[in-house]
This record gives C-alpha cells, structure tokens and sequence, in this order.
C-alpha cells in the first residue's frame, strides 16, 4: 500500500538555529518569497528540475530556511536522487530538530531504498517530535503490514484515526488489517468509514469488496469491485478478487478476462519494480529511466511517463527514442509546440528516424497545418515504405488538402 510515500507540499517550518550550509551562491540576488511561490508551482505541475534550480537559489541566500530544504529534498525524491534527497532532508533536519514532515518523507525515501529499520525509526521520531502527527502513525501502520505484524499495524493505524478520524489512509489500513486477521464486522467499519469520507475511493471499494469476497458474499462483492476498477484502472488486486468473485457467481468469461487482465498488471508492477531497484544502484543510468518510461505509457500513466522520459534526457540528452515518445505524448496532451521541439530533435539527431518524421506530420495536422503534414508523413514512407499508418495518414492529409482548396 504505502500511500504515504511523500508530502509533497510545504510546510511552515518549527523554530530553526543557525547552521552552516554548503550551497553555491546565487549569482544575483532574489525575491525569496517570489521564487519560492514560483518553485512550488513548478513542482506541482511536475517540472521538478526547474523547480530545484530555484530552490537553490533561495538556499543561496537564505541557507537557513529548512522548510526550503524540505521542498527541495521532495523534487528530488520525486525525480528518483534519493542520495541528493536524504542529505537535504538531514539538513531540514539540522535546521529543525523537530520537523516531523521531514522525518516523515526521508522515512519514505528509506522504504523505497528498502531500509525499513531506519524508516521505523525516522517515523518513530516524527511521532515523538509531533505526538499528534496522524500521518507518521499510519506510515508506522503500513511498515507493519507490510511485516505481517498485524498487532502493532492495527495499534498504528488505530492511533492514527485516534488523532485524525479524517485521515483516508489511516482507515484504509485499519480496514486492511482487520480483514487480515478475520476481524469482518470491525473491518466493515473502518471501511465504511473510508466511503464516508471519499465514497469514489477505489482502496476503500476495493477493500469492501475483498470483505465481501472472504466473508463469502460474492455477488455483492462484485459491483463494488467493479466500481474500485473504474476509479483506479490499474488497481492490481482488485481485478484477482473480481475474477475469483466472478467465477464463484458463474460468470466465467468474465472472470477469465478479469484475471487475465490482472497478470498482465502484476507482470507490469514486476518491472517496474525491477527497474526502481535497479536505479538505487545505478541512477546515472538513462535506459532504466527510459524503460519506467515506456511502462508507465502503456499504462496510460501520462504524467509519470513524461517524468521519466525527461529524466533520461537529461542524463543522454541524445536519446532520440526518448525525444520521440516524449513528443507522442506531448500530442495526447494537445501540448503541440512541445512535441514538434521533441520531434524536431530526434530528427537533429537522426534524420533518418521515421517515426519521429510521422509525429512531426500529426503535430502539423493537428494544429491544422496539412501542407506540412503531408511533407512529414511522405518524408516517413520514403524512410521506411512498408509501414501502412504512414501511408493512410498520408492519405488523410491530402483529403484535409482537398477539402480546404474545394472550401476556398
């Protein structure tokens, strides 16, 4: 589960002391607050690497500021620099002894790094720093179940309600845990306290419907497993308990297909869990981030798909693949101007790439630009003759040609 990996907003900061730190000087001076209002914004939007630039230039002059270090120890951790991102948090950290957002998200660059005996103990500070600090209490929570240790899981999470009844994720894994250890009317509860809250969650749909599948109660597990399915298409586990339900209701077509489904998610997950492991150990390398890339697209997972392409860029900066599904998906997004630069730049780089000539022509159509299109996409057959989408968008451009010269 681990839904709590990282605040990503900022947080006021506690008292602070004066402490040295080894930033460069900004070059020129700066409006702190400004910058930093423009920093948040730009991680917000997922524009991480300008976002860390201005940070730093708020730290230039202001070195004293951990909640600064704070946002930028998250862009970082955002774009996978987890050794970058731990020695900024360590330095909120130095600044504000008792900062418990950034024992909470160095805890959750711990966990991804595997190290679950350090994240326990940053969480354990958070909570000691701040005793009503709700999310430190979940996160305890997760790490538990996470072990199978179900007592001390329930304990966490039920604290952590105690704290913030409002806290989703807190319920979600109370709600988890109770059906874990066969607790079904208490598990009820909580879960329905999670739709209460958010009736769309697809955890707590999900949640419901795995009560309902262990208490036996397939056919009413399976509308709710259903609706957990159209909030989150990738919910993994929910497609295995919505098979099973279905075969148990008769329904086995469907049920073959929901499983089917579900393997071809877990294998998905396999990989890309492979490939996080595999940039802990080598983070400079430009294919891991490529290959995150094309996994994430295939799961329409636009946002992390684009974050991961331009990771690998700037790494190789003349990766003409990434260029090119980075323009793909910068026309999914209507971001035209953007993917003709993409597509314009895998083709400075390899002139000869015929997929980016083929992007290049649907940017031009597009944006209504027909005449340019129809050069792109005959400039892609004579690259390679045998594809027939080439040739068919080809087609459509010249029938846009003909029916712009016939409308004037």
């Amino acid at each position: 589960m681990l839904s709590w990996l990282l605040i990503a907003v900022s947080c006021t900061s506690p008292s602070t002391e004066d402490v040295a730190v080894p930033i460069e000087q900004a070059t020129a001076p700066v409006d702190a607050e400004t910058t930093l209002r423009e920093a948040l914004s730009l991680s917000e939007a997922g524009q991480m690497l300008q976002a860390i630039d201005l940070y730093r230039l708020v730290l230039a002059q202001h070195p004293d500021q951990p909640h600064v270090y704070y946002d930028l120890a998250n862009a970082l951790a955002e774009l996978g620099r987890m050794p970058e991102a731990v020695a900024v948090y360590e330095q909120a950290i130095i600044l504000a002894p008792d900062y418990a957002a950034a024992y909470h998200n160095l805890a959750a660059v711990r966990i991804r790094q595997q190290q679950y005996t350090e994240a326990l103990d940053l969480l354990q500070k958070a909570v000691a720093a701040e005793p009503d600090y709700a999310l430190g209490y979940a996160a305890m929570g997760e790490l538990a179940l996470r072990e199978g240790n179900f007592d001390g899981a329930r304990e966490a999470f039920a604290r952590a309600v105690d704290t913030d009844p409002t806290l989703l994720t807190a319920w979600i894994g109370l709600g988890e845990t109770l059906v874990e250890v066969r607790e079904y009317s208490e598990a009820n509860k909580a879960l329905k306290q999670v739709l209460r809250l958010e009736p769309t969650s697809a955890a707590g749909l999900d949640g419901m419907g795995r009560l309902y599948f262990r208490q036996q109660r397939f056919a009413e597990a399976v509308p709710l497993l259903q609706q957990a399915i159209e909030a989150d298409p990738l919910r993994t586990r929910a497609y295995y308990t919505l098979g099973n339900a279905l075969m148990r209701t008769g329904d086995r077509e469907a049920g073959r297909k929901a499983l089917q489904r579900f393997e071809k998610l877990r294998e998905q997950d396999r990989r890309i869990t492979q490939l996080r492991l595999s940039l802990l150990r080598y983070p400079e390398r430009a294919e891991l981030y490529y290959s995150l890339g094309v996994l994430y697209g295939q799961r329409a997972e636009v946002a992390e798909a684009r974050r991961k392409y331009e990771q690998a860029l700037g790494i190789d900066p003349s990766m003409t693949r990434a260029h090119n599904n980075l323009g793909n998906l910068m026309l999914k997004e209507q971001q035209l101007e953007q993917a003709v630069r993409h597509f314009r730049e895998a083709l400075r780089l390899d002139s000869t790439y015929s997929m980016a000539r083929n992007g290049l022509g649907n940017a031009f159509l597009l944006a209504g630009n027909a005449d340019s299109a129809l050069v792109a996409y005959e400039r892609a057959i004579q690259l390679e003759p045998g594809r027939d989408d080439f040739r068919r968008n080809a087609a459509m451009a010249r029938t846009v040609i003909e029916r712009q010269t016939i409308e004037h």
